[in-house]
């Protein structure tokens, strides 16, 4: 059976491939995204996550649930990931610290930083490493009386934040406490440590 197709038919055939070569094009990036999120279960579009795939049951992949990524998990996730790559294990005060002296370079505050015994502090950013922790994606243990994080799988890192991390990650905590102290005094009102700090900074020569 032949279809004859008038003039007008042909036009407006023509202006639906049309219309679905522009959508194509226009949002290839977008398709790309899903599909890499279907194999490695992480959703980014322009460098940032998006979202994070969690299996509800692992005998089941097809069961899942879709948690927003934010500039505050993003942050933690990319230091994580960093650590994990560099086989580093960080403690939560050296997360803390290390999120903080990120934040202040990059002129941002995913978190709020208060004075507290060991320096600046966020109790915003303890929550959300306990939600990571919940979540699965995150493991936190207790050794020699401190608790650790551990990143359970491979997370998008965000550029920005790889790269001011990248300066201080594999610094002992002596050191970004003697940094943190001389940087920002007024983020030690309330510190328990004082004294100890001024021999680390004696030490790494950071007045």
């Amino acid at each position: 059976m032949t279809i004859i197709l008038s003039d007008n038919d042909k036009k407006i055939l023509e202006r639906m491939h049309n219309r679905i070569d522009y959508i194509f094009k226009t949002y290839k990036e977008y398709f790309d995204a899903l599909a890499e999120f279907d194999k490695t279960g992480v959703l980014k579009v322009h460098g940032k996550i998006l979202y994070v795939r969690k299996y509800e049951n692992k005998q089941d992949e097809n069961r899942y649930n879709l948690s927003v990524e934010t500039g505050k998990r993003s942050i933690i996730l990319t230091i994580l990931e960093l650590a994990r790559e560099k086989q580093i294990v960080l403690s939560k005060t050296k997360i803390q610290k290390l999120v903080f002296l990120v934040q202040k370079e990059l002129g941002k505050e995913y978190f709020k930083f208060v004075p507290y015994k060991y320096g600046p502090w966020s109790s915003e950013l303890a929550e959300e490493l306990d939600k990571l922790a919940n979540e699965g994606i995150v493991k936190k243990y207790e050794k020699d009386s401190s608790n650790f994080y551990e990143l359970q799988t491979q997370a998008e890192k965000d550029k920005e934040v790889e790269r001011k991390a990248n300066k201080y990650i594999s610094m002992p905590l002596e050191y970004l406490l003697a940094l943190i102290y001389a940087r920002y005094p007024e983020m030690t009102e309330l510190s328990e440590i004082k004294e100890k700090v001024k021999e680390f900074q004696k030490r790494f020569n950071i007045l």
